[in-house]
């Protein structure tokens, strides 16, 4: 509903198109070309200061409200957890344990044939997996996705205040008087308070408890040489627990909710009516077991291979979904960035569009969810859910129609990872636990939607999930 109103801007105002309210202007940049300038040629430019009166106390000094030396020391740090080194040694294993748990739940599902959220399941996935890499511990959390399908009953405070959080702080960035209304309205003060209390009464005890390790661990030369964890990265930069904390929140934040609502939006689109008159499924599982994934017989959960992070290229049926669930439903939707320095966004001269002078202390917004459903971005096909846009299919010849390629677009045009230094550093494991997981439950089973005319909303937040969730049924194929 938020995102629909600047929709309606765009095609009514056009590119470029300013909104003032008390204290900002605010210039739309719903274009490649401007992406690009101030998220690269310009990037010295433009940064995030503006959030840490908003989102400050809950993401504290992480890796989304800060610039400079502090960004760029998080960044350095974070890189290594996301190399191919990593991704093809622990987080693979790790990231094969939290799948087969996913199995083992929906083997059971598939008996019993109850209503279930799968969007749920994939955050109680994706955060366990996201604690694993972070901590390389469940802590408490664990009991929170089984084989059982009583896990599903089970809640957590910590995770119950990361689902309300979102949305109250999202309410700061989209109301220019938020600290009026807070003044007034105590009980949301209060509920913002409450819940970041929750959360760090979580994550500061983990935080303090390999800190206090490391130091006994020093003193008394016990320490074993082990794979390192996102934690013990930051710590070699980094002691503050307070500081720390607030870095390993914005990991989880990452980590969690964007790929969990991309694998539900991914399962929905599917799943519905025209998309299965095209056989998507078919072509997924020919694929998987072309590759030799399919763990339809695999009973134990263990026997079957899980895909290979070095294999995920030669998956360009499943990628073509991932890609193009993530441009028509991106679920980091929307930005914004402040200017530091005067700047001028360069013509675009297809569009008639001219120059444009942005001052110090403007702001530039942008939605991706908008811009991918531009016809002048993405064609007059823009609002469809079409995998093939990014598959290179060669002509029939003599000898046959060749294998499809993977099509690559520029970040600035698929710009749902960001782009420039700011790229986000988890896309490519995003990507392997988004193949990982369907190239197995696509293999398994067959998934029913209980309401398949219900038109789903987006949830409200600084993610954009299905706001109803995704209510299945699944069956053993």
């Amino acid at each position: 509903r938020y995102l629909d109103q600047f929709y309606e801007w765009r095609k009514e105002y056009g590119l470029g198109y300013e909104l003032t309210i008390p204290g900002h202007r605010i210039i739309e940049v719903n274009h490649p070309a401007w992406l690009e300038h101030f998220q690269k040629t310009a990037f010295p430019l433009y940064g995030k200061q503006h959030l840490v009166a908003t989102n400050g106390e809950l993401q504290r000094t992480g890796i989304f409200t800060s610039d400079g030396q502090r960004w760029a020391v998080q960044r350095k740090s974070a890189t290594h957890a996301f190399s191919r080194n990593m991704l093809k040694g622990p987080v693979s294993a790790k990231l094969a344990h939290h799948v087969g748990l996913v199995e083992g739940l929906f083997d059971k599902l598939a008996v019993t044939g109850e209503v279930f959220d799968f969007q749920d399941v994939m955050a109680r996935f994706t955060m366990l997996f996201s604690m694993s890499i972070a901590f390389s511990t469940h802590s408490t959390l664990a009991d929170g996705l089984t084989k059982e399908p009583a896990c599903l009953q089970r809640r957590y405070e910590f995770v119950d205040g990361f689902d309300r959080a979102s949305p109250l702080i999202d309410l700061r960035t989209r109301n220019a008087l938020w600290k009026i209304y807070e003044l007034f309205d105590k009980s949301t003060k209060k509920d913002i308070d409450s819940t970041i209390q929750s959360i760090y009464g979580f994550i500061e005890p983990l935080v303090a408890e390999r800190i206090a390790l490391e130091e006994k661990q020093k003193i008394d030369g016990s320490g074993e040489e082990k794979n390192k964890d996102l934690l013990s990265m930051f710590m070699e930069k980094e002691r503050d627990p307070w500081v720390l904390s607030g870095w390993m929140l914005n990991v989880l934040f990452a980590g969690r909710d964007t790929t969990a609502f991309t694998l539900a939006w991914q399962l929905y689109e599917l799943l519905q009516p025209g998309n299965r008159s095209k056989n998507l499924i078919d072509l997924a599982r020919k694929e998987i077991e072309d590759r030799g994934l399919s763990h339809l017989e695999d009973d134990d959960h263990g026997d079957a291979p899980y895909l290979d992070y070095d294999d995920m290229s030669k998956m360009v049926h499943l990628t073509a979904f991932w890609n193009e669930t993530t441009r028509l439903h991106p679920a980091s939707a929307r930005g914004m960035s402040i200017c530091y320095q005067d700047d001028i966004l360069p013509e675009i001269s297809e569009l008639g569009q001219p120059a444009v002078q942005i001052k110090k202390g403007d702001y530039v917004m942008w939605q991706d969810w908008v811009m991918n459903r531009l016809p002048s971005v993405w064609g007059d096909d823009c609002l469809e859910f079409k995998p093939d846009r990014f598959l290179d299919v060669p002509a029939p010849s003599s000898t046959g129609t060749g294998e499809p390629k993977l099509k690559t677009f520029s970040p600035w045009k698929y710009h749902s990872f960001n782009g420039g230094p700011r790229t986000c550093l988890g896309m490519n494991l995003a990507r392997f636990e988004g193949l990982t997981m369907f190239s197995a439950l696509l293999s398994r089973f067959d998934f029913e939607l209980v309401e398949p005319d219900l038109k789903p909303k987006y949830t409200t937040g600084m993610n954009m999930g299905i706001e109803q969730g995704l209510h299945v049924r699944v069956k053993r194929r």
